[in-house]
């Protein structure tokens, strides 16, 4: 068994620290790693990596594999609070010519990896090969 034993405690801060990439998990396949699906064709695509799916992205209601890609690391910033001027987005689609961030979203599936809209209104992840949409404001950039 792998799953690490999580004690989830909430930050006394907006600001999240972590001092290395691990910074999702998901109850089904455990640890869950936010990454940049580079070169896909539609873009260089925030998305999440585990050991037993590998790299995917979400877009336009499914999931993708992606084979090149790297591990984002930051901080896990609230959306609640103001996000600090060094936070910028880090991926970008082509299909609508936007940036996006790279987000942690509390679901029912557990802290899943995905992506956010520059305005921060609404968030994508990728589970079990379905895009899955958030507009709550209970989610994580990472800066």
């Amino acid at each position: 068994n792998d799953r690490p034993k999580l004690k989830y405690k909430k930050p006394l801060s907006p600001y999240f620290r972590r001092r290395n990439p691990a910074l999702g998990f998901s109850y089904k396949f455990g640890p869950e790693w936010p990454v940049l699906c580079k070169n896909t064709s539609k873009g260089s695509v925030p998305g999440k990596y585990n050991k037993k799916g590998g790299a995917k992205y979400s877009w336009g209601g499914r999931t993708f594999q992606c084979q090149e890609f790297s591990l984002m690391y930051g901080d896990l910033v609230h959306i609640r609070s103001r996000l600090p001027h060094s936070c910028v987005p880090q991926g970008y689609q082509t299909n609508d010519k936007r940036p996006y961030y790279h987000a942690v979203f509390m679901t029912k599936h557990g802290m899943i990896p995905g992506k956010a809209s520059t305005n921060l209104s609404e968030g994508w992840y990728p589970f079990q090969n379905k895009e899955f949409s958030i507009k709550d404001k209970d989610f994580y950039i990472i800066c």
